[in-house]
């Protein structure tokens, strides 16, 4: 799933040669098993991955990790999801840009369009109900990267 500056200008409708201009592309892996994660930056994608919902994601190279955690709603959906890159719903992105200190810089203030995840045809959108979503205490462990 996309997380990050880059999923909240897409959010935006920000002009696409603008989105090319981004440092980095941030994406969170909703598995957990060690099986379906990357090795940290591998394909230069900045790889967010945890074991656990007690665990804040880690993209292996950074000691504190994310403030929040994500999973699928329904038990069994994830073997069932096909794979793939996947836009968050507008307000996951908006609360983690706004709470998290790595996403904390963006400016989210502007609302998108629709709520409607079929307006936006460059990613697919999780509908917000599919997902659940929580806040972290800083004393929360740091998942251990597989690698």
């Amino acid at each position: 799933m996309l997380i990050g500056g880059l999923a909240i200008d897409i959010w935006r409708e920000e002009d696409t040669d603008r989105l090319e201009t981004h440092k980095d592309v941030d994406v969170l892996i909703l598995s957990r098993s060690c099986r379906d994660h990357f090795e940290p930056l591998e394909e230069g994608i900045d790889w967010w991955m945890r074991h656990s919902m007690k665990e804040r994601p880690t993209n292996g190279h950074l000691d504190d990790g994310l403030s929040w955690n994500v999973r699928l709603a329904l038990a069994g959906l994830e073997s069932t999801t096909e794979g793939g890159l996947f836009l968050p719903p507008f307000r996951l992105v908006h609360e983690a840009c706004t709470h998290d200190p790595h996403f904390a810089k963006k400016d989210t203030s502007v609302r998108p369009w629709s709520d409607d995840p079929s307006w936006h045809r460059t990613f697919p959108v999780i509908p917000a109900q599919f997902l659940r979503w929580s806040w972290l205490a800083d004393s929360a462990p740091v998942a251990d990267s597989c690698f």
